[in-house]
């Protein structure tokens, strides 16, 4: 680019935004073996974008690195190996330092952490030590990690940190692989991990209860926390210590073979809590009891709910109809994933839910004309904007079914908020016709006045007579 060519007059403004998205790209693909370090990569290609590179730090404060394999030394002689993870370590400290000032997110992990990465050897602790040097920089921290860092990273002051990620190996191996005896989950480590100096901190991940991976936050702050492997006594600690919780996400241990949901808050009497307010509650590979509990104890402040698939299929879910209309009152969103086998539940639902503005179920029975039906029903969910279906059935739903669902959505008068967007993939059952000419006619016309369309038979975008994909994506 040292010629006179047309591209040496884009202005820098554009090649950062260039940039920002070659970065995102390639991070989000963790692609270590072919671009283990973007930014590097860009500064490389010519002497103006190496200008452009090193003059904006806002090109470097996003660190997003996977590691290298490390062991211990068996020989006093450092390793190949081990000489190489220094290097890797020595150029991701460079990338810091090109970061300038500027507040830092950084995630640091490894291709197969269970197996190839040997987190107490000592050249793989210059990883925490990193850390700990820009502790007071870093605003988002996603740290796959064990056990033996747990003295290195405990007490530090975090001045700035809001978002905290922690991957603990140790949870991972315990929880996969034998069945899990919730009387025998005992603390990973006999110290603390002590993250209470973050006064910042707001959003937490994590895998295993706080007792089981034996962590100190500063409670009152979390608002935000997701949280993978628990048993049924975890999730009650969650509401026991984050008096002032908005968003949460639960996820138990995938080897649990029973339903203990009387252990969740340690008696047989569900008490509704007066805290905290959760706004926001996910509840995905549950056992039906926990969830049960769980959704008659909360606060009635949930704004989105979604429920995702069960680790034990009891047959009978029907008790989400005596506890999820508690919520009617203020539940906006509902997501059902996997949670029922077929749509009686949701046609039972859906009428007890009027402050509902967004839809979106993902199930493997069929689809029929009753559900449209069911929407087309004064009364039944009036506030509805956004509806999405992923049918994982035959679809059975035919077109004048679909088409008097949005007319009557689309009308005035009928007692409803007009329908804002509408996504259905829907496979076709045999022997049914796919969308009509005159179908499609008209959905276009209703995408004219605004509602944004997506209509898919099948699992593919490849015939246009058969697939609608209007408006913008949803």
């Amino acid at each position: 680019m040292r010629n006179n060519s047309l591209i040496r007059k884009v202005p820098s403004e554009i090649w950062l935004r260039v940039f920002h998205a070659f970065i995102k790209e390639a991070q989000l693909f963790l692609n270590r073996d072919t671009c283990p370090f973007p930014p590097f990569t860009l500064s490389a290609v010519c002497q103006d974008w190496r200008e452009i590179a090193l003059a904006n730090s806002a090109v470097w404060d996003r660190i997003l690195v996977v590691l290298p394999d490390v062991h211990e030394e068996v020989e006093e002689e450092e390793s190949n190996l081990t000489r190489r993870f220094r290097r890797y370590m020595d150029q991701v400290e460079l990338w810091i330092e090109r970061a300038g000032e500027r507040l830092l997110s950084i995630t640091l992990t490894s291709k197969d952490p269970v197996f190839s990465f040997g987190f107490g050897c000592r050249a793989a602790k210059l990883v925490p030590q990193l850390v700990v040097k820009y502790a007071s920089r870093i605003k988002e921290l996603d740290l796959t990690m064990s056990t033996d860092w747990y003295d290195i990273l405990t007490g530090v002051e975090f001045a700035n940190l809001q978002t905290l990620r922690l991957n603990i190996i140790n949870v991972t191996q315990q929880d996969n692989e034998c069945e899990l005896w919730p009387d025998l989950r005992d603390p990973i480590s006999d110290s603390p991990l002590d993250f209470t100096r973050c006064p910042k901190l707001s959003v937490t991940q994590f895998d295993g209860g706080f007792d089981h991976i034996n962590i100190l936050l500063p409670w009152n702050q979390i608002t935000d926390i997701s949280l993978r492997y628990l048993i049924p006594s975890d999730c009650a600690q969650v509401f026991d210590r984050l008096p002032n919780l908005k968003r949460c996400a639960m996820e138990l241990a995938l080897c649990l073979s029973s339903d203990d949901s009387a252990d969740l808050d340690g008696s047989e009497e569900v008490v509704r809590r007066g805290s905290p307010f959760i706004e926001d509650l996910e509840l995905d590979e549950m056992l039906p009891g926990t969830s049960e509990i769980i959704l008659k104890s909360l606060p009635l402040s949930l704004k989105h709910l979604l429920l995702g698939s069960f680790l034990q299929d009891n047959g009978d879910l029907r008790f989400l109809l005596d506890t999820i209309p508690a919520y009617g009152d203020t539940l906006q969103s509902l997501t059902i994933r996997n949670t029922f086998q077929d749509y009686q539940v949701i046609y039972d639902l859906l009428p007890k839910l009027p402050a509902l503005t967004f839809v979106e179920i993902i199930i493997p029975g069929g689809l029929e004309d009753h559900f449209a039906k069911l929407l087309t029903t004064p009364g039944t969910v009036p506030r509805l904007k956004s509806l999405k279906i992923l049918d994982l059935g035959p679809t059975r739903m035919g077109d004048d079914a679909l088409l008097d669902l949005l007319r009557f959505r689309m009308g005035s008068g009928n007692g409803c908020d007009i329908l804002e967007a509408i996504s259905l993939r829907l496979p076709q059952a045999l022997g049914k016709a796919p969308l009509g000419r005159e179908t499609i006619k008209e959905l276009r016309s209703m995408l004219e006045r605004g509602l944004c369309i997506a209509v898919v038979h099948g699992w593919g975008y490849t015939d246009r007579d058969t697939n609608l994909v209007l408006g913008d994506s949803m």
